[in-house]
């Protein structure tokens, strides 16, 4: 399923420097990072 988002220019370029880092490849990368991460700490 494919998602479109809308986010400040700032925000967005916290991912950017983040995928810059090596932290993530890329922004697909991230946003699922986010989601476990939300699931996880839900399912506390």
């Amino acid at each position: 399923m494919r998602k479109t988002i809308s986010m400040p220019d700032l925000m967005a370029d916290w991912i950017a420097a983040r995928i810059e880092r090596g932290q993530f490849n890329n922004e697909t990368e991230y946003f699922r990072d986010l989601v476990r991460r939300d699931q996880e700490e839900e399912g506390r």
